[in-house]
């Protein structure tokens, strides 16, 4: 009698063990032990929730799954459509599974102009593949210190008010020729930025009788400078002796 007694108590103090505890925890908390099955249930919606749902702007979530739907978008509102017209054309290719070669559309005069302006340069675009050239450089320009020389000394030719000078450097060089009616005053130049040897420049809007100093400087290719010593050209001076008849 005694051993039944205690085996209800004990029962008793379980089940009480067991209610305090699922008292203890929060009421919206579902448990389960020892399943070995499962039951779908209907929840309930919060007005509350669902309110504060309703405030939130609208998105897009998609999870796990195994399709493509493509759905229309609302109309951008007013204001950033504004934005977006103001933006120039661009194209756009977003999750793309294949290739399509479209003409684009002329360049605007403006742009052509000032690509016009841009020396020519090597450029490739869409590569499918790569090759390895060996760049060659003259041995002589590989740490070159020394600057031009002219070897062959400027002369000059006359065509009115004219001149054409020439002269020829002794490596492939650039040229700036600075040239004045002033020695030591040069208050006007000529230039030219093709590398080569023989080397001419011509002067326009000179006057013949008057003596001109100029000064040559040549840069070569390692971008070594080197000015030449001043030198003077001039035009033909006419004298008119008077006609005398005896």
């Amino acid at each position: 009698m005694k051993r039944r007694i205690f085996v209800i108590g004990a029962l008793v103090c379980l089940l009480a063990c067991s209610f305090l505890a699922l008292a203890a925890l929060p009421s919206d908390v579902i448990v389960i032990n020892n399943a070995d099955n499962f039951e779908s249930s209907a929840l309930s919606s919060s007005t509350t929730l669902m309110g504060l749902l309703n405030n939130v702007a609208d998105r897009m979530t998609t999870q796990y799954i195994d399709a493509l739907e493509y759905i229309g978008l609302v109309t951008p509102p007013a204001a950033l459509n504004t934005h977006l017209s103001a933006v120039s054309d661009r194209v756009g290719m977003q999750y793309a599974d294949r290739a399509r070669h479209a003409a684009l559309a002329v360049v605007p005069p403006a742009l052509q102009t000032r690509l016009n302006s841009v020396a020519d340069r090597v450029a490739f675009q869409y590569p499918d593949r790569n090759r390895r050239v060996t760049l060659g450089y003259p041995a002589a320009l590989i740490g070159d210190r020394t600057p031009p020389a002219i070897v062959t000394p400027p002369g000059d030719s006359w065509n009115g008010t004219t001149a054409t000078i020439t002269w020829t450097t002794d490596e492939f060089t650039t040229y700036v020729l600075q040239y004045g009616t002033s020695s030591g005053v040069y208050t006007q130049q000529v230039s030219s930025d093709v590398f080569r040897k023989d080397q001419w420049a011509t002067l326009t809007g000179l006057s013949p009788s008057v003596t001109y100093y100029c000064q040559i400087t040549s840069t070569d290719l390692s971008g070594n400078p080197s000015t030449s010593q001043e030198f003077t050209i001039g035009g033909q001076v006419f004298i008119y002796l008077p006609f005398v008849i005896r």
